[in-house]
């Protein structure tokens, strides 16, 4: 011990000894400044942790659903016959309508009149791709009972044809789980 601790001890012992009134007794407590020394450690490790929190939200983002088509129209479309307008059933046991025949139009939009039908229990949202998976239309998500006839270009095309695949998705309503998707090969037509 150091001398100046025993000088303390003693000091507090000849105090409660020698004065017989009511001393109030203190133990020594030897202070070493551990707890200091603790501070930074405990904010290096709040600092860390927020940091790894911040990374994980920024790699990990939560899920934002696909917005809602601006375009859509409530009701039943009616292309003209040469459009190859059908039905199309997948698996899932979802369905849509869609025109066969597709035709880059003037202004670089794409005359598709997608249906999600009335009697749907799926939102659908379609998407189409060039060969090299390049994204050159792409709707937003239409309710039961919508239809886009338009889709405007994310990319500008040169005028020939060229092959394309359409992927189509379904999701169950309100909650997005993926209730399927679709592929269907075709071929955009120049203006």
């Amino acid at each position: 011990m150091s001398q100046r601790l025993k000088q303390t001890i003693m000091h507090t012992k000849a105090d409660r000894v020698n004065d017989g009134n009511a001393v109030r007794i203190q133990g020594v407590r030897v202070r070493t400044g551990a707890y200091k020394r603790k501070i930074p450690v405990i904010l290096c490790a709040v600092v860390l942790a927020a940091l790894a929190f911040g990374t994980y939200r920024a790699v990990n983002p939560p899920y934002a659903p696909p917005p809602f088509e601006p375009e859509a129209v409530a009701g039943t479309p009616s292309p003209g016959a040469d459009m190859g307008y059908g039905k199309v059933g997948a698996e899932g046991g979802f369905s849509f309508w869609v025109a066969g025949v597709m035709y880059q139009q003037q202004d670089g939009s794409l005359e598709l009149w997608f249906t999600n039908p009335a009697g749907s229990e799926v939102n659908l949202m379609c998407e189409i791709q060039t060969e090299d998976g390049t994204v050159v239309y792409k709707s937003g998500v239409l309710r039961p009972g919508e239809y886009v006839e338009r889709l405007q270009p994310l990319v500008r095309l040169a005028g020939e044809a060229v092959p394309i695949e359409m992927k189509v998705y379904a999701f169950e309503d309100n909650t997005w789980y993926s209730k399927g998707t679709i592929s269907l090969m075709n071929t955009l037509q120049p203006y």
